[in-house]
């Protein structure tokens, strides 16, 4: 624009020149005023906030359940003693949420903690099925400003019934990885407690494959009786059934060598299917002659 103007103009450019960039500046300071008064006397800005995590609150001031993006959790788990918090860093003005699936709701929590239902109103019970929850982080009340940031969890409400009693002596110790990932080891990947098939207690061991090599295991016993019969039950699933996943009894010599008596099953359980959440795998393995470790 002010080049065509100039182009317009008669000889005496450098006037008219001044002239326009008076005008502009003059346009863009009304325009900087509008905006300012706009909101409050100050510029609109996010100051980083954001919402930085999604759980389950334990209303009763339990242990909080982390919500990580496809995890699964069960109708028995939750009952009526969780709602869900969002956790969040910078300066928050209004947190929305907008929850999808079978029992869709949406509110919007102008103060920390930053729930739903409401702060006061009570725990989520939700229909079983797939959830996503969008967060919109907002710098004035009411979702009202500047829209700061914006993110999307989806999780999956299972009412499976699992069964978790142990016939005989569990020689898995931390089986419901309660503590952490104490007494398990793993090679080629991501080993963490998380909720992507919780099955019985509050986590589930959750490996992250970054390699066709990748394995979770525990050493169960040494120098085992030759004969010696273990039977194996396992709650295991996967997000992607195409890749060769397996859950195993393996049995070492002394050079820490795989014996090809082991016993492998494979999981083809896609977690995100009907019944949602883990499937449970049962087998048998013998000790075989020979066999120095069983992991």
């Amino acid at each position: 624009m002010l080049l065509k103007f100039m182009k317009q103009t008669s000889t005496n450019s450098g006037v008219t020149f001044k002239k326009y960039l008076v005008i502009i500046l003059t346009i863009l300071s009304i325009a900087f005023a509008k905006s300012v008064i706009a909101n409050g006397g100050k510029p609109f800005t996010c100051n980083g906030a954001k919402v930085t995590s999604l759980y389950f609150n334990e209303l009763n001031g339990g242990a909080d359940l982390p919500i990580t993006n496809g995890a699964t959790f069960t109708v028995a788990q939750l009952g009526s003693l969780y709602n869900l918090e969002a956790g969040t860093s910078g300066t928050i003005g209004s947190v929305k949420y907008t929850i999808t699936g079978p029992t869709a709701t949406s509110n919007i929590e102008n103060s920390t903690p930053y729930n739903s239902p409401s702060t006061g109103s009570g725990a989520w019970t939700g229909a079983v099925g797939t959830y996503t929850v969008n967060l919109k982080t907002y710098s004035g009340s009411d979702a009202s400003g500047t829209l700061c940031h914006d993110t999307t969890i989806s999780f999956i409400l299972s009412n499976t019934t699992f069964n978790c009693n142990c016939v005989g002596t569990n020689l898995v110790l931390n089986p419901s990885f309660e503590n952490g990932t104490t007494s398990w080891s793993s090679v080629g990947g991501t080993l963490a407690a998380g909720n992507g098939g919780v099955a019985c207690g509050s986590f589930s061991g959750d490996l992250n494959n970054t390699s066709t090599s990748s394995k979770a295991w525990q050493l169960i016993g040494t120098d085992l009786a030759s004969g010696t019969v273990i039977n194996a039950s396992v709650y295991a699933g996967t997000h992607d059934n195409t890749f060769n996943n397996w859950v195993a009894v393996e049995f070492l010599d002394a050079a820490n060598v795989v014996l090809g008596t082991s016993v492998y099953t494979q999981v083809d359980k896609v977690l995100a299917n009907s019944p949602a959440g883990p499937q449970l795998y049962t087998f048998a393995a013998t000790v075989p002659a020979g066999a120095k470790y069983t992991r």
